[in-house]
């Protein structure tokens, strides 16, 4: 952090630092979320309606290509949160390279900053970012408890700390409306896939 003084005609900068580990809920690591609608087909009650987008949620991370993420699924009085992590980051050896030398700065200063680190040190517990998705039910859905489709609100809280974790949220964060709502083209090739199926086998019973 830095802050500035200017009393009178001087100006004056004061830095502050620290080696120890940022919250994963740090206000400046946290980035875009967004918010979409998902509608079931069929009118199940809203605990099945919650616990379906749950696990549509966690099947697309189990099986994101090139990623290893963990999810955890609790449930509070409005719904469900789905929080999404790495479930265990690569290490980043970084070495830092700094103008000058031990005589113009405290020894121990410069030795940790000159010395080869595992950039992993600096990232909180939980690791590159954290997605957290509240599912809910839909307000309108609440309102109006005859509609034949049940509605789920799905929104999200991201948060990243390195460009690996802000490549993380910008791949979940564009994929994930598609997949839960199953509107993407490879949702789309499977549903089709099924409905042939289906008429092939309608037809072989009559």
């Amino acid at each position: 952090q830095s802050m500035e003084f200017s009393p009178g005609y001087m100006t004056r900068w004061f830095l502050a630092w620290t080696f120890r580990r940022p919250k994963i809920t740090s206000p400046s690591a946290r980035v875009r979320g967004g918010c979409f609608e998902v509608c079931l087909d069929s009118n199940c009650d809203e605990k099945d309606a919650l616990d379906e987008v749950a696990t549509r949620i966690t099947a697309y991370c189990e099986s994101l290509p090139g990623w290893t993420l963990l999810t955890t699924v609790n449930t509070n009085e409005s719904g469900k949160v789905v929080t999404i992590v790495e479930a265990s980051s690569p290490s980043t050896p970084t070495t830092w390279s700094v103008e000058g030398n031990n005589e113009t700065m405290p020894e121990r200063l410069f030795d940790s900053i000159t010395r080869d680190w595992d950039a992993n040190r600096f990232l909180p517990k939980e690791g590159h970012f954290l997605v957290e998705a509240t599912v809910v039910l839909n307000e309108s859905q609440q309102a109006d408890r005859d509609k034949s489709n049940t509605s789920i609100s799905v929104s999200l809280d991201c948060y990243r700390h390195s460009n690996r974790g802000n490549k993380a949220v910008e791949k979940i964060r564009s994929q994930l409306q598609g997949e839960i709502c199953r509107t993407n083209r490879r949702w789309r090739r499977i549903l089709r896939r099924q409905a042939d199926k289906g008429r092939i086998t309608n037809n072989w019973s009559s």
